[in-house]
């Protein structure tokens, strides 16, 4: 999540529309982003100056990439990695059940490897644009009809991934109201109604409200301590497995067979899901306070082997509890009444509700950009009308509401959100590798170029897999 994106933009949003300079750059980012604006000073003599408001200098494609930015290279790391870390992991034990603990291990590493590579190759079309968001630079390169195209992509992204933050806080809620009120005494029926009540409900009171205001700035802690609450619940299924589960009750090692396409396609999917800062990386780049290929290689790799490290060992140790017990969202096969369940449970909760909100932004911002530019424009407005704002915001809630209401289940949200990270993940870096190759020296040029073609196949068969996947093979 560009969190410095979202603090900046409380500075700028009430600026009068004429006191910007023509060189300003919108900055829109996705997995938890917001939405910057910035201006500089421009003297007579046609040199740009720094402005005096600090963060208006540094919330700039100019100031950040010519005066440098602020963020150290283990904030970077830090930054990186509450970007990554997300709600995926919940589902990863039970995507991973089919197989066994080795591909587990392997499986993710492919993916890891590729995320910490496409950093690299933005960073370099970052130095070659001046451009410091994803869709910026892809207007640069390719123009402005390509960048629609991204937005598109970017708004289904950010729509899938609410609707499975929206099926985790379902969970989570339902869960813990089991800890209050007994409901295992109704019939499936009748309980299949209250679990979408109580779903409603706490989606309404607690994800709506912190949609509503048109900044996005007070979610920045929030979003912060979002990370330790998932660090809490790696040490809690660890201290579970170790000291609460008897080692007679622990299961068997999972079987390495049985498996079908449609799990193979699953599982990649989560892992897909799971490493995403491709939208992100771009601003925190651009905010390195010592900006240089060494620092953010080491960014790159420390925060998506950081994020890989934690991501295996929540699965390892849920599986060991729970082999192929496991439930799709993994929290949900510990005790509903253990009391440290319960606060891994309001932990989750915590996280996605800041999370959905910074999402929401990110695609209404875009969606109102494309519906009502023409109207703003020629009111000379940079902001839609509060009735306009609000209702883009409302719709996008209540859409995304009633999909999870009638979604089939979590790993089916979670994979439809992996094919489209895949684009993010392997594609779109996959045809900018290929137009900015000139840029290395002539053999690293072809490897790039050569490496460019490949991930565009890679996704061309994982979503052609996919789609057999669901039209062939029936379901389980």
């Amino acid at each position: 999540m560009i969190y410095e994106s979202i603090r900046n933009d409380s500075h700028e949003t009430n600026m009068p529309r004429e006191s910007k300079s023509s060189d300003e750059e919108r900055s829109i980012s996705s997995s938890g982003s917001g939405a910057s604006y910035g201006t500089h000073s421009i003297e007579e003599s046609g040199h740009i100056m720094p402005s005096t408001n600090y963060n208006n200098d540094y919330s700039t494609t100019i100031g950040k990439l010519k005066y440098g930015g602020r963020t150290s290279v283990m904030a970077a790391v830090f930054i990186t990695m509450n970007a990554i870390i997300g709600s995926a992991y919940l589902n990863l034990p039970y995507a991973t059940k089919a197989f066994n603990l080795a591909t587990l291990l392997w499986g993710q590493l492919p993916i890891v490897v590729i995320s910490t590579f496409i950093l690299l190759v933005l960073a370099k079309a970052i130095e070659k644009t001046q451009k410091i968001t994803f869709q910026d630079i892809m207007e640069s390169l390719f123009g402005l009809r390509f960048k629609k195209a991204i937005d598109i992509i970017l708004i289904c992204y950010c729509f899938s991934t609410c609707v499975s933050y929206m099926m985790v806080v379902k969970d989570q809620a339902v869960t813990l109201i089991q800890w209050f009120v007994n409901l295992e005494h109704l019939p499936a029926a009748h309980l299949n109604i209250w679990d979408k009540i109580i779903a409603a409900v706490t989606c309404l009171v607690t994800i709506y409200p912190l949609c509503i205001p048109r900044r996005v700035n007070f979610l920045y802690y929030p979003s912060v301590a979002s990370f330790f609450a998932n660090l809490y619940v790696l040490v809690f299924v660890m201290q579970h497995y170790f000291f609460v589960l008897e080692e007679e009750h622990r299961p068997v090692n999972l079987r390495a067979e049985n498996f079908d396409l449609s799990d193979i396609v699953n599982f990649t999917a989560v892992i897909i899901f799971q490493f995403q800062s491709f939208y992100s990386s771009p601003a925190i780049y651009s905010d390195l306070r010592k900006r240089s290929t060494a620092n953010w290689l080491t960014v790159a790799v420390l925060a998506n082997f950081g994020s890989y490290i934690i991501y295996t060992l929540l699965a390892v140790f849920a599986l060991l509890t729970f082999g192929e017990q496991v439930d799709e969202d993994f929290l949900n096969s510990y005790d509903v009444k253990d009391p440290l369940a319960i606060l891994a449970r309001a932990s989750i909760m915590v996280s996605i509700v800041s999370a959905y909100p910074i999402l929401c932004f990110v695609a209404c911002k875009v969606i109102g950009d494309i519906v009502f530019s023409k109207d703003e424009s020629q009111n000379n407005s940079s902001r839609l009308s509060f009735p306009r704002y609000i209702s883009i915001k409302t719709i996008f809630f209540l859409t995304s509401l009633l999909c999870m209401l009638f979604a089939p289940g979590m790993t089916q949200v979670f994979v439809l959100a992996g094919i489209l990270a895949s684009f993010s993940t392997l594609a779109l870096p996959g045809i900018l590798m290929m137009r900015i190759h000139t840029e290395y020296s002539l053999i690293n040029g072809k490897i790039v170029f050569s490496l460019g073609i490949f991930f565009i196949l890679v996704n061309l068969v994982f979503i052609v897999g996919y789609i057999y996947s669901v039209v062939f093979i029936p379901a389980n």
